[in-house]
C-alpha cells in the first residue's frame, strides 16, 4: 500500500519566499543592498521550486499513476508513466548541482528497477513501483537537505 503524501515542502518554500520579500520591503529605503540580497534569496527559492520541487512532485504523481495503472491492468500506461518520470529526472539532473545528483542517481536506479520488474511481468512490479513512489515522496520532503548539500 502506498504511503500518504505531503506537500508541506511547498508551504515551507512559499513561506521562505514571502519572508524574503517582506524583508526586502523593510530594507528597501534604508539598505538597498540588503533588499537586493533578500530578493536574490527569494529568486533562488523560486528557482528551487521550479527546477526541483515541482518536477519531483510531478514525477511522484506519475509514479502513483503507474502503480494504480498496474493494478488496473493498463501496462501501456504504466510504461508511459515510467518514461515520463525518466524524462523529468533527466531534466532535473541537467540543472542540478552536485548535492542533488546523488539523490537523482538513486531515484534513477529505483526507476530502472521498477521498469525491469514491470517489463518482466514480475510479482515484484507492484512493490518496485511502490518503492519508486516512496523514494520520490521522500526526495520531495527532504528537498531542502538535498539542495543545500
Amino acid at each position: 500500500m502506498l504511503e500518504e503524501t505531503s506537500t508541506v515542502f511547498l508551504e515551507t518554500e512559499t513561506a521562505r519566499i514571502l519572508s524574503h520579500i517582506e524583508a526586502a520591503r523593510d530594507r528597501l529605503g534604508t539598505d538597498p543592498a540588503g533588499a537586493e540580497a533578500e530578493l536574490a534569496d527569494a529568486q533562488a527559492t523560486l528557482e528551487d521550486l521550479r527546477d526541483y520541487y515541482l518536477p519531483i512532485l510531478h514525477a511522484r504523481e506519475r509514479a502513483y499513476n503507474a502503480y494504480r495503472s498496474l493494478y488496473l491492468g493498463d501496462g501501456a500506461r504504466v510504461m508511459d508513466e515510467l518514461s515520463g518520470i525518466e524524462e523529468i529526472l533527466g531534466a532535473v539532473a541537467a540543472e542540478a548541482e552536485s548535492g542533488a545528483l546523488q539523490e537523482l542517481q538513486a531515484l534513477g536506479e529505483a526507476l530502472a528497477d521498477a521498469r525491469l520488474a514491470v517489463e518482466a511481468g514480475s510479482e515484484e512490479a507492484g512493490p518496485a513501483l511502490e518503492s519508486l513512489a516512496r523514494r520520490l515522496n521522500q526526495a520531495a520532503l527532504k528537498g531542502d537537505l538535498i539542495l543545500r548539500r
